[in-house]
């Protein structure tokens, strides 16, 4: 009986000993040719010996597995990282909001609560940005968990967070030229901001009221279509309602008109167009030349009203602080400030008046390119980008010591018109508003 016994257990032993071998044989041929994990049968604690159990140990190394011979089994210590099951990876994804990147819009755009993008995740996703792992919102109680702060500088009288967690990033967002109460707020903010959204180009994030795309379709090109001047009665137009400019763009104009016809709309002229929605396309059919003359003289600084202009069959005269090369499509605007005199400008634009082949000139681009301008198209490419910075590990973010220097110091200049008007000889100091 003894013996028997003896048989048995040695018998058990061997079987036990050789299913580890088995096991240990697969595990290797299964590394080595990449096959689905596999499954072996294991004695379970709590069944009869006989029975089995299914345990997947393809995560496991093989030192984790131990035999033992005194009791004839395998142990296979606890583990916490088996491969999840599809109900557990659904569960997973669910969840993949809590690996987003939060951005906390702290105060509205102006009276904008989304910035003109959107709130959530979604977004991200809708604008195609080429990093979609952040999300936004307007909900404070995300403050320790934000890792951007945005803040609109013009909307600064509201509270700011009342604490900053070690590490929390935040970004300051003007769209406008610092006459905008910058001067004002700006110097009582030290040095909290660590990333730049303004329309500055050597802004962290650059916005920009409008952007030049290739156009890759024919729908979206302008194809072959001719404008002619001599089909246009009149001159040059301005519609307006700033009289009084940092810029001083008025002055320049009453020069203007004393050598060529432009005819003001709005409430710094005499006339009215009765259908605001309709002014544009009125303009086109009747003027060749539209102002569009920016209220400040200010580094890089181009507003709406350009690129809404450039969407007609009518050519932009424009003065400001922007380089015209990077911010309109080629030869597509006339510069002001490239004629020493009002009167040369004048001239010129005689020329053009009476040439149908160099008029049409300004509208070459539109067989090559397009303009967006859209709010929520400009804002959507402003928070690609900066989610794109907050994943990047080489980022390298600046410490503004001194926003107010960076912002407001030699920003703008308002004497631009005055220097010209002196050099050339030509500035009239006597001028009365409205014009006349």
């Amino acid at each position: 009986m003894k013996i028997v016994f003896w048989r048995f257990r040695i018998s058990r032993s061997l079987l036990v000993t050789c299913l580890f071998i088995t096991v240990v044989i697969l595990k290797m041929a299964e590394n080595k040719s990449g096959n689905q994990p596999i499954e072996d049968a294991v004695p379970s604690d709590n069944q009869s010996e006989q029975t089995l159990q299914l345990v997947d140990i393809s995560s496991m190394g093989i030192m984790d597995i131990k035999l033992d011979m005194r009791n004839s089994r395998i142990e296979i210590p606890e583990q916490t990282n088996y491969p999840t099951s599809l109900a557990s990876r659904s569960a997973a994804t669910a969840h993949d909001e809590d690996k987003l990147i939060t951005i906390l819009l702290w105060n509205p755009f102006f009276t904008n609560e989304d910035y003109y993008f959107g709130i959530g995740h979604q977004p991200f996703v809708d604008n195609e940005c080429r990093v979609q792992t952040c999300r936004t919102t307007r909900d404070h109680s995300f403050l320790n968990e934000a890792t951007a702060i945005v803040i609109h500088g013009p909307r600064v009288d509201e509270p700011l967070p009342p604490y900053r967690p070690q590490g929390q990033l935040y970004a300051y967002v003007q769209a406008e030229p610092h006459y905008n109460g910058s001067k004002t707020y700006l110097p009582t903010m030290g040095d909290m901001f660590n990333i730049t959204m303004t329309n500055r180009r050597d802004s962290d994030v650059y916005i920009a009221y409008g952007v030049v795309v290739p156009s890759k379709t024919a729908a979206r090109s302008r194809g072959d279509a001719f404008v002619s001047p001599l089909n246009k009665p009149k001159s040059v137009v301005w519609a307006v309602s700033h009289c009084n400019t940092p810029g001083r763009r008025e002055r320049y104009v009453v020069e203007l008109r004393k050598h060529i016809e432009v005819d003001v709309y709005g409430a710094c002229g005499t006339l009215a167009c009765p259908k605001s929605d309709e002014c544009m396309d009125m303009f086109t059919r009747e003027y060749k030349f539209y102002l569009s003359l920016e209220n400040h003289y200010c580094k890089d600084y181009v507003s709406e009203k350009l690129y809404r202009t450039l969407e007609y069959d009518i050519i932009p005269i424009v003065f400001g602080g922007a380089d015209y090369t990077k911010d309109a499509p080629p030869h597509s605007v006339i510069n002001i400030l490239d004629y020493p005199r009002p009167k040369d400008l004048a001239d010129y634009l005689d020329y053009l008046s009476s040439n149908e082949t160099a008029y049409n000139e300004y509208f070459e681009w539109k067989k090559h390119y397009f303009i967006e301008h859209f709010r929520h198209v400009i804002y959507g490419g402003v928070f690609c980008r900066l989610c794109e910075i907050l994943h990047d590990p080489d980022y390298r973010y600046r410490n503004y010591t001194d926003l107010y220097s960076w912002w407001v110091d030699g920003m703008c200049d308002p004497n631009v018109i005055g220097r010209m008007a002196r050099k050339y000889n030509w500035f009239e100091e006597n001028i009365k508003f409205p014009i006349q």
